[in-house]
């Protein structure tokens, strides 16, 4: 597994050394944190210019491009630092032919003044964290490269006068946040049925994201509209692969008890009715039902709490049964129209009675949790709040900051302009 990776921002005249930092291990994991490697015949990660690299602004946290200048500053003035810009995106590309995308997330002048109560340090350790989820759980699961993306791992370089000594976080390339991609004409149903269908999946496989609460939760939807092959149709009916990102508040072995699907149900029902609080906030966020202020009259029979009836109804009939299969039947017998969540499994009725026993290939490992404790903890909100605070993502004792490379590892070359051609149209994406 390679150690160093060069890394290239075009209109800078150098290439910097980055090298791999493993995370000191934890209580809780004594072993080396893991991740997969960069692909051998990739050396060179390329910064093309235009709005490739960029930070999310505070508020509606929609993408900034920013000059590479800015970087020098990051985290040193105060200005800067009291814009609560916190990390810096950067999209690269593998030397040719490869071609493919990396997601660079960066923090830089961690030599300077890197106080543990500042946001950059909180900001370093929900990087840490994220690594850490996707090295112990996800990145060997069926959902890597699939669902979130692949994670090469956490490294250092030392930029000196240019960003002074960077932190790098380095992931597979996904596309454009959904956040960024809702103020276009990409704003489709297909599209936020899309995203739907892909929290879905994650819930399925075990995982629940965490971010639900924050005012943006879906800027860590990333839909790849760059995709090869991809027509503008196929960009706006939904057929572009989408990911999740940032597993930093994130729990593995999550036993989804949803029992309605995310579908533009565009009635009122109590979020612990729907048995998955952080799925009842996606329904609300994305404006597939209506919220407690948006709801008029009585409480009355709705096409949601008839899915909540049903899925009452399937269990108890066939209470052997996995959630993620209720659901394949659920949406098969009650919402037809619409895409399955899982389009590859197979599925089989005994009968065509609304209530039939289903049969799937269960391809999805069962990795329910024995632990009841969660089991009624996601349900008991109706305003959809939870007390997560950002600032104890991690404990500081744990997460140490990279000791400094020695003085050969700072090592700068001199790059050929020619090895990458710039992009000054390219959207940003991560």
């Amino acid at each position: 597994m390679a150690t160093k990776i060069r890394i290239h921002f075009q209109g800078d005249p150098r290439v910097f050394v980055a090298r791999s930092w493993r995370i000191p291990p934890t209580p809780d994991h004594p072993d080396e944190f893991e991740f997969k490697p960069i692909p051998a015949h990739i050396d060179l990660l390329s910064v093309p210019r235009g709005r490739n690299v960029f930070a999310n602004r505070e508020g509606d946290r929609k993408a900034q491009a920013l000059e590479l200048d800015w970087i020098k500053s990051w985290g040193i003035d105060a200005d800067v630092d009291s814009c609560e810009w916190n990390l810096i995106y950067a999209t690269a590309r593998a030397s040719r032919p490869d071609g493919r995308r990396f997601c660079l997330r960066l923090i830089a002048n961690i030599d300077e003044d890197f106080d543990q109560d500042s946001k950059r340090y909180r900001s370093f350790c929900r990087l840490v964290k994220d690594a850490m989820f996707h090295s112990t759980e996800l990145n060997d699961s069926q959902v890597a490269g699939w669902l979130v993306p692949i994670h090469y791992g956490m490294w250092t370089m030392n930029t000196r006068d240019w960003g002074g000594k960077i932190f790098v976080s380095i992931t597979q390339g996904c596309g454009v946040s959904w956040n960024e991609l809702s103020y276009t004409n990409m704003n489709t149903r297909a599209n936020r049925l899309l995203v739907a269908r892909t929290y879905e999946a994650l819930h399925d496989y075990g995982f629940e994201h965490g971010s639900m609460w924050s005012d943006n939760p879906f800027r860590h939807a990333i839909i790849n509209i760059h995709a090869p092959g991809l027509t503008l149709a196929d960009r706006l009916n939904g057929k572009a692969p989408c990911y999740i990102v940032d597993f930093s508040e994130a729990r593995a072995h999550h036993r989804c008890k949803r029992k309605i699907p995310l579908l533009p149900l565009d009635t009122y029902i109590p979020p612990a009715t729907m048995g998955c609080q952080e799925i009842a906030d996606a329904l609300l966020h994305l404006g597939f039902i209506q919220s407690s202020k948006q709801r008029t009259g009585i409480f009355k029979t709705t096409p949601a709490l008839e899915a909540v009836q049903w899925h009452d109804r399937y269990t108890s009939e066939h209470p052997d049964l996995r959630n993620f299969k209720v659901m394949m039947a659920q949406r098969a017998k009650l919402y037809p129209e619409f895409l399955p969540v899982h389009p590859t499994f197979l599925m089989e009725f005994a009968d065509e009675g609304l209530h039939a026993r289903v049969e799937v290939d269960d391809t999805i490992p069962d990795s329910e949790s024995d632990d009841e404790s969660e089991s009624d903890d996601d349900t008991q909100s109706d305003d959809g709040t939870q007390s997560d605070d950002e600032s104890e993502v991690l404990e500081p004792e744990l997460v140490p900051l990279p000791d400094s490379p020695s003085p050969e590892a700072d090592s700068m070359d001199v790059l050929n302009h020619n090895s990458q051609p710039s992009d000054p149209d390219d959207p940003v994406s991560v």
